[in-house]
């Protein structure tokens, strides 16, 4: 069989109108695709690629798109082919599968590829968005920074607005207040000049960051004493909250926790409760007398987020804590894959059982935790188009 017929013979399955292939056939016809690009002219190559790589990824075939985009880009010679190959795997990392590690490192692998100034703005766009993801804000606003000036030179005024908010996001989360005000005024300049629907929230969400730049400015307190055995943070540090957010509609999220965590969970809940996120939160929104089984499991079903703030004491008791967990499993479970419900909250260092291993967790006791999970809950935000 030739280079080109198995690659029809793999598009044919893709677009469900063939038969399965075995993990031998897929390579094989990554390694036949690398062949036959490497003949053809590139703008037409580059297109074959994308053609056969997109009939795949719409079949939902994901397991054997990613072996088929490795082999591809394993065998071919053309660095042009090669970035296009990576970048379509690491895009799927980032967005569909959520391994954002896995993601960075496929492309720093291609970092320096890039063969004309909008694939260069796009990989540092999505790189310093998958830095931000991962909570390495000072790699994520040199990144970001990149795209910005290459949207700038290509003349790109609505990408150059999308840059330049997602600068401010990752300075806000740096706890650079003043940088990530000029960085949101800027955008919400561009949106208001060309008119791009944004404006709104963009809007807000400045008029938010003035306020705690304005309380910050008159030396007020927006923290909270804590017990310092909890190690969450230092007497009178201003703790960041939610309230710079702006959405929509309210952010719906279950907090699922042991009761031996009650109080450190509170202080989580008190940072989260705004205009913007509604917490399902049974210390106060469970009545007494109400029954547990229908109204948590309920809420379970409806919430757009479930954090699961875990402890070693969590971890280790029976009973409702492991139902609302078992719940929440079954619920993500039925979900496209890549859609995020459920963000492990570890309140305490612990290692979270095998279950919980695969989803992207926070470590709310470290300093940065309350930054990278504000994140979390503006990229779901984003995800439900609220954002």
């Amino acid at each position: 069989m030739t280079g080109t017929e198995i690659i029809y013979k793999i598009v044919l399955h893709w677009n469900r109108l063939g038969h399965p292939l075995s993990e031998d056939e897929v390579q094989e016809a990554g390694i036949n695709c690398a062949e036959v690009l490497k003949d053809i002219p590139v703008d037409t190559s580059s297109i074959t690629l994308v053609s056969c790589s997109e009939a795949l990824n719409e079949a939902d075939d994901e397991d054997n798109f990613l072996l088929f985009l490795y082999a591809v880009a394993n065998a071919i010679g053309h660095d042009f082919l090669k970035f296009l190959a990576y970048y379509q795997i690491a895009c799927h990392l980032l967005d569909v599968e959520n391994e954002i590690e896995g993601a960075i490192a496929i492309y720093k692998e291609i970092e320096g590829l890039w063969f004309d100034r909008l694939s260069e703005q796009f990989f540092h766009g999505n790189l310093g968005l998958a830095y931000t993801r991962a909570g390495d804000f000072t790699k994520a606003i040199e990144h970001l920074s990149l795209a910005v000036e290459t949207a700038k030179a290509r003349g790109d005024e609505e990408s150059l607005g999308i840059y330049m908010q997602n600068v401010g996001v990752a300075h806000r989360a740096a706890g650079d207040l003043d940088a990530a005000c000029i960085c949101y005024e800027q955008a919400l300049e561009i949106s208001e000049k060309i008119n791009d629907g944004h404006q709104t929230i963009r809007r807000n969400n400045l008029d938010m960051l003035m306020v705690d730049i304005q309380a910050r400015d008159i030396g007020r307190d927006l923290g909270v004493k804590v017990n310092r055995e909890l190690s969450i943070v230092k007497d009178n540090t201003p703790l960041r909250s939610a309230r710079h957010l702006s959405f929509t509609r309210p952010l719906n999220i279950f907090v699922c926790y042991a009761s031996e965590d009650v109080e450190i969970v509170t202080v989580l809940a008190d940072r989260l409760e705004s205009d913007s996120i509604k917490l399902w939160f049974d210390k106060v929104r469970l009545l007494p007398g109400q029954d547990w089984d229908d109204k948590i499991k309920k809420a379970l079903q409806e919430v757009d987020l479930v954090l699961l703030c875990v402890s070693n004491a969590s971890l280790e008791k029976e009973g409702y804590v492991q139902e609302e967990v078992s719940v929440a499993l079954n619920r993500a479970s039925s979900l496209p894959k890549g859609e995020v419900l459920i963000i492990p909250v570890k309140m305490k260092p612990c290692t979270l059982p095998e279950q919980l291993r695969a989803y992207h967790w926070v470590e709310y006791y470290q300093a940065s935790g309350v930054e990278k999970l504000l994140v979390a809950l503006q990229e779901k935000a984003f995800a439900l188009g609220i954002a």
